[in-house]
């Protein structure tokens, strides 16, 4: 595992920031781990502040990670935000 997960509970949210290597498993992993948090803390929304380092993901691998991770969500949170501090204007 070559990320760290931050995570500051808010009163309605968690505010989660992973920091370290962009690559297809980190992302999985952290996503993952992140709906555990949320699941153990019975949180619902989650606000996802991204530092990953590294070539950005091509597009299809990002819809097929959220493809994947669509069905562990479903049913569990009720809104994600998702801020990527390094993406270019």
């Amino acid at each position: 595992m070559t990320y760290k997960l931050t995570i500051d509970q808010k009163p309605t949210y968690l505010h989660v920031i992973v920091a370290g290597e962009n690559s297809k498993e980190n992302v999985r992993n952290y996503l993952a781990e992140v709906l555990r948090e949320c699941e153990k803390r019975s949180i619902s929304r989650v606000l996802i502040e991204e530092r990953l380092n590294g070539a950005r993901l091509e597009l299809l691998e990002v819809f097929r990670i959220v493809a994947e991770t669509g069905g562990m969500v479903r049913g569990k949170l009720d809104a994600i935000a998702y801020v990527d501090v390094f993406a270019e204007g």
